[in-house]
C-alpha cells in the first residue's frame, strides 16, 4: 500500500487500485482494437490516480469544513 499525507490528510492507496486501473485501461483499448503500450498504461494510471485523488480530497475538505475529521 502507498501511504502519504497531502494537505494534512492521510492518503492510503490500496494495491487493488493499481490493478483495477491497469485492467480498465487494457479493457478500454481492447474494445477499439488498438494495441496498448506501456507508456499509454502509465499515463492512464497517472490520470486515473490524480482524478480519484482530487475527487476524494474534495470529500475530505468538505468534511473538514463542516467539522468532521476525514480519515
Amino acid at each position: 500500500m502507498l501511504r502519504f499525507r497531502l494537505f494534512g490528510f492521510p492518503i492510503v492507496v490500496h494495491w487493488v487500485f493499481w490493478i483495477c486501473a491497469v485492467f480498465l485501461c487494457v479493457y478500454t483499448y481492447a474494445e477499439v482494437h488498438e494495441p496498448v503500450h506501456f507508456q499509454l498504461i502509465a499515463i492512464w494510471i497517472v490520470v486515473v490516480f490524480v482524478s480519484v485523488l482530487v475527487h476524494e480530497l474534495g470529500h475530505a475538505f468538505a468534511f473538514k469544513r463542516y467539522g468532521s475529521r476525514p480519515s
